[in-house]
């Protein structure tokens, strides 16, 4: 079974043994952690500003995270999970289908669930998604461009 990196129970993504982010990590502890030269920083309108890291390997995976704030508080992250380093060069090889069921798969083994969800991309708003007292933890399907995202929000 593959060790979880999210505690589904603290609301918590553990990053590494000096890094878990929580509702409470703040965009300048991870600019301090990862450095300018691995976290891509975009100020955005008013509030709102981001954090990206590219090919950050925890345990067996690789992941581009984005970590969003609203007015200092981390709102939510949205990552991509990969078993070998990212390759963004082309989208020639991109099967929605199959993003869906290694998403959906890599987070069942996450959170621990047993439900075997199957999507249904006919049914807007679809959504694998679970609740927790800190948030939410799921896989969400973006209808306008057909991409998958593992995601953690947490409640303000």
């Amino acid at each position: 079974m593959q060790q979880s990196i999210i505690d589904k129970e603290e609301g918590t993504l553990y990053i590494a043994d000096d890094l878990i982010i929580d509702n409470k990590t703040t965009l300048a502890a991870l600019e301090a952690y990862f450095g300018p030269e691995r976290l891509e920083v975009e100020r955005g309108w008013k509030t709102y500003e981001n954090g990206t890291i590219r090919n950050l390997k925890i345990k067996d995976w690789y992941f581009t995270m984005t970590f969003y704030y609203d007015a200092g508080k981390l709102t939510h992250i949205i990552f991509y999970p990969r078993d070998e380093e990212i390759n963004t060069a082309s989208w020639d090889n991109f099967d929605p289908a199959a993003e869906s069921e290694y998403y959906t798969s890599w987070m069942a083994a996450q959170l621990d669930d047993k439900s075997n969800f199957k999507w249904d991309l006919n049914q807007a708003g679809r959504r694998y998604s679970f609740d927790f007292y800190w948030g939410a933890a799921g896989v969400y399907y973006d209808f306008k461009d057909g991409t998958f995202s593992c995601n953690m929000s947490f409640k303000p």
